[in-house]
Order: structure tokens, then sequence, then C-alpha cells
């Protein structure tokens, strides 16, 4: 009777899909996120273009950067269609969308800037002339394993401009 009874008990909640996420003021939570995130990721494109201005002097009086050059002109275009993302995204969402909605919304910014992110930790790489930091990903929504973060860590916080006076 007991086991009929415990048995009926688990059904019942591997039937009804007991989800445990959002609610409860999450929506707003994340709705905040995806506001922070957009104004951090406009903070970093203007950094960008300073560093990219940073390069091309550099690359005026140093034929080896003009690679370098190159690769933060494209950045600094695939960071500016990656805003309009960002704040497409934005304007799709409300405070009052759906939990999965919100969750989905953020999931891409954050993924998008990572992939900026990447590209322009390459390119501190290349201006380093570290070739071993700087590899492919092996698709548009690779992240770098938690094993080789630690390998790249010490480039987060060196800038192009940081890199450029090495």
């Amino acid at each position: 009777m007991r086991t009929n009874l415990l048995l009926s008990l688990g059904v019942l909640v591997l039937l009804s899909g007991c989800r445990m996420y959002g609610g409860h003021g999450s929506e707003a939570a994340t709705y905040a996120q995806i506001q922070e995130a957009l104004e951090r990721y406009e903070d970093r494109a203007d950094r960008l273009q300073g560093d990219h201005d940073a390069v091309m002097a550099a690359a005026a009086g140093n034929a080896a950067l003009a690679s370098a050059a190159e690769a933060t002109a494209a950045l600094v275009n695939a960071q500016a269609e990656t805003l309009e993302f960002h704040r497409a995204t934005v304007a799709s969402v409300s405070d009052g969308s759906s939990y999965r909605k919100l969750n989905r919304a953020l999931g891409a910014m954050v993924t998008e800037q990572q992939r900026i992110e990447d590209q322009y930790r390459r390119i501190v790489a290349q201006v380093q002339n570290r070739p071993d930091l700087n590899r492919e990903p092996e698709s548009r929504y690779t992240l770098v394993p938690s094993g080789l973060a630690a390998v790249e860590a010490g480039l987060q916080g060196i800038s192009l401009r940081d890199a450029l006076a090495n």
C-alpha cells in the first residue's frame, strides 16, 4: 500500500513537469541583466574603437602589425553588427516578457559578447607574438573549455594598447 502511494506520487511529479525555474521576480532580474549587458557592450564598443585607432597608428610605423590592424578593423565591424543585434534583442523583450524569452535573449547576448571577446583575445595574442594562444574556434558558438581558461586568463586583463606598449 505504502509502495503504491509513493510510486503514484513519483509518477505524478514526473508527469507534472515540475519546473522550478522562472517566476518569483526572476523575470525582472533577468530583464535588468539584459539592460546591463547592453550598456556594458556599448561601453566596450567605444573602447574597441580606441584600441583600433592605437593599432592603426602603431601599424603605420611597424609593418608586422598590419595583420593586427586588419583584424581589429574586422572586429570593429563585427562588434557594430553585434551591437545592432543586442539593441534589436533588447527591443524585442520587455519587463513583462516570459522567463524563457528573457533567458534566451540574455543567453544570446552573452554568447555573442563572448564570441567578440574571444576574437579580441586572439588579436592580443597575435600582437604579443603568442601563437600558442591564437586558435580559431570550431564553430561560432564555441566557448573556451574550463581547463584552458586558466591559460588564457592572463590575456583577459591585457588590452591591445597594453600589448602594443610591450
